[in-house]
């Protein structure tokens, strides 16, 4: 499945409540599915929000803004959130949606770490990201994300600094992508595309792409400048300011994936859940 509209509509808006019984976007979320543990026939699967751990604490509880079929948005509380111990992702069940709510989910077959088994990644491939653009109130109130782009610059690289706002950490594992992030795109899914050869039609090749979830952002490089003052005439300070440097921080799909598959909490729901809808 190449870039489509169905990504645009796996991306809601993570709020907040900063003043009484008004709901602000601080971050962007999205919906993932996994399939049953127990084998079934039936196509059920378990959906999750993604977001970044940073937003989830920032929110919590929080809610999400959903967008509707006829163009209204709505909102709808947020239960716990299962975070990463080391990196800066969290997830959280969700059951079901308003109804008329646009929540579709990307599918575990579509993460970049088994899709398709004899695909190479590496740093120059094409990546989109979607996510909250709050700058302009139309699309924050509307639940219309922004799609932003950029090219990967360099694959699991360890203890990069990260900023987002005024939050800083390290990510043990990044994806570094040259494009600026911003603090509403905290969250957001990361899609690398690759391109396709389609069967030849007489005689001619065609050419197509097709892109796959490759992580979550969760910032941007935090790096330094040195600024030198001359205090005394005889002395140097050394100052240092950070620095946005046009390089958007993503965490890999296989962390997500690790967060879903192993936090025990999670693993009991799953199978609680599978219990009463085969009861």
């Amino acid at each position: 499945m190449a870039f489509n509209d169905d990504y645009l509509n796996t991306v809601v808006f993570i709020c907040a409540k900063p003043r009484a019984d008004e709901w602000e976007p601080v971050g962007t979320g999205f919906f993932v599915n996994v399939p049953w543990t127990r084998p079934n026939e039936s196509g059920y699967f378990h959906r999750y929000l993604v977001t970044a751990k940073h937003v989830a604490d920032h929110a919590e509880p929080g809610a999400i803004r959903v967008r509707h079929v006829d163009g209204h948005v709505s909102h709808s509380q947020i239960g716990l959130w299962a975070k990463h111990a080391r990196s800066d992702i969290a997830v959280t069940p969700v059951d079901t949606l308003p109804p008329g709510a646009i929540g579709k989910s990307i599918p575990e077959e579509r993460f970049s770490d088994k899709w398709p088994h004899d695909t190479v990644l590496r740093p120059g491939d094409v990546a989109y990201f979607i996510g909250l653009l709050g700058d302009v109130a139309s699309m924050k109130d509307n639940n219309i994300p922004m799609v932003r782009s950029g090219r990967v610059g360099a694959r699991s690289q360890t203890d990069i600094r990260r900023r987002d706002g005024n939050v800083t950490g390290k990510e043990p594992l990044a994806h570094l992508i040259d494009t600026y992030s911003q603090s509403g795109f905290s969250g957001a899914p990361c899609f690398i595309e690759q391109p396709l050869i389609v069967q030849p039609t007489r005689g001619k090749l065609a050419i197509g792409s097709a892109s796959a979830l490759d992580g979550v952002v969760v910032g941007h490089f935090d790096g330094y400048t040195e600024v030198w003052h001359d205090t005394d005439l005889t002395e140097d300070t050394g100052l240092l300011t950070s620095a946005n440097k046009g390089i958007a921080i993503v965490v890999p799909v296989e962390l997500l994936r690790e967060l879903i598959e192993k936090d025990d909490e999670l693993a009991e729901l799953r199978m609680d859940a599978e219990k009463e809808q085969l009861e």
